[in-house]
């Protein structure tokens, strides 16, 4: 990966921090860097505290370390006034296509209550990989600008593990994932147990979400409701071949997905394709708050045994739009919708672990569903071909990749 990493820098000068390097600390070795420079960070037994790192130019910061660096913010005020970022990476306007690999950060918190991880304010093509973020107030934030729609586009976050952020001091504020801008991609991402708020809560207009593990928050797993990013054309929400699984302790919000307005309204759809959705509780898996919004559900996998009358969907919209195909539903009881009864359910599953709820082979059906017919078993054989439409519009058209057993690592 770093000779990868490196060889995509062409004539990058390559800067190294730590223990019997030329830099002590990353801010100095950020600070010195010119654009397309490589900051190699290696493992510091005070773990860098307090480090507090405001990128400006596009840079690659990766850490020399199979097991992560870790980097300790515990003790510093992210305040965000002046030149103090509020993360412990922050992102600039001017840093578009920079790269943080490999770090373990821990620590960042401020008297807003909003100190994290990695924030990236309004650039875009910035990419997050195989890192661990836990143990802020917020794990990563992002925004894009009133002025320019296309600020923040291309975010790219990627084989790391999210968790544990949030602050009891303004609890159900503060999320996993904060997120906004033009368009935001979350890959083989193991996002959990939010403290107070939302594992993944996203403004930005278009976001993916594939082959993720999103479990145990303590509110919804995924809020995506409106901003001035989500009041254009396509403003779309696309989930694909990911695991999203209610912890059954779930104190606050026990609804799945939220897709709609906290004030305003927002536009687009929601697409939920190839996933397992897996909740304890009687809550809509799906709430959906704005009007006009299409919800699209394709080859997923619904569960719930353990509360009576669980709702698949609920809209506030009379005339909601949905289109369902090759799903499987295991409800004891049921609503496929507010006005849908569709009492005990005769639907059928496919088998799932019961530890890890991925599919097992064909040849596995759960004994407490109606067995699948045959045309049903060649459905579920057949290659799963899915459909979405992107931010910009454009119709994509793949095979359904198989859900990650292993989210969060490479």
């Amino acid at each position: 990966m770093l000779a990868l990493t490196l060889g995509l820098a062409c004539a990058a000068t390559v800067l190294e921090v730590g223990p019997g390097h030329a830099f002590a600390r990353i801010e100095d070795a950020v600070k010195a860097a010119k654009p397309r420079d490589v900051v190699r960070v290696f493992p510091d037994p005070n773990n860098y505290p307090k480090t507090a790192v405001m990128v400006k130019v596009p840079l690659i910061i990766v850490a020399v370390s199979k097991d992560g660096v870790k980097v300790d913010g515990s003790g510093f005020d992210y305040s965000g006034v002046g030149s103090i970022p509020r993360a412990i990476f922050q992102f600039e306007p001017g840093s578009e296509d920079s790269k943080l690999i490999g770090f373990d950060l821990s620590g960042a918190h401020n008297a807003s209550f909003n100190g994290a991880g990695v924030r990236i304010q309004g650039a875009s093509r910035i990419t997050v990989d195989n890192c661990r973020i836990h143990g802020n107030d917020m794990g990563i934030m992002s925004n894009g600008s009133d002025k320019d729609p296309e600020a923040g586009r291309g975010q790219a976050i990627l084989y790391s593990e999210i968790f544990s952020n949030g602050s009891e001091k303004q609890p159900g504020y503060n999320h996993n994932l904060y997120l906004g801008g033009n368009s935001v991609t979350l890959f083989r991402c193991n996002i959990h147990h939010s403290l107070t708020g939302h594992n993944v809560k996203s403004r930005a207009h278009f976001i993916r979400i594939q082959e993720c593990y999103i479990h145990d928050s303590a509110n919804r797993e995924i809020d995506l409701p409106e901003s001035a990013d989500t009041d254009r054309k396509n403003s779309n929400a696309v989930i694909i071949s990911s695991r999203i699984v209610k912890d059954p302790n779930c104190s606050g919000n026990r609804g799945v997905i939220h897709f709609g307005q906290e004030k305003g309204n927002r536009t687009g759809g929601l697409f939920l394709l190839n996933t397992v959705v897996v909740t304890p509780f009687g809550s809509p898996v799906v709430q959906v708050t704005s009007k006009q919004c299409p919800l699209v559900l394709t080859f997923s996998t619904f569960i719930n045994r353990e509360q009576s009358k669980a709702t698949l969907w609920a809209s506030s919209d009379a005339d909601q739009k949905v289109v369902a195909k090759d799903n499987s539903l295991s409800l004891a009881y049921g609503k496929l919708s507010d006005n849908n009864e569709i009492g005990s359910s005769k639907e059928y599953i496919f088998g799932l672990d019961p530890k890890t709820y991925l599919p097992l082979p064909v040849t596995h059906v759960d004994p407490k569903a109606e067995p699948p017919t045959e045309a049903a078993q060649s459905r579920w054989l057949k290659t799963r071909m899915i459909t979405f439409v992107d931010g910009d519009g454009l119709q994509v058209e793949m095979e359904a990749p198989p859900i990650s057993d292993q989210p969060g690592h490479r």
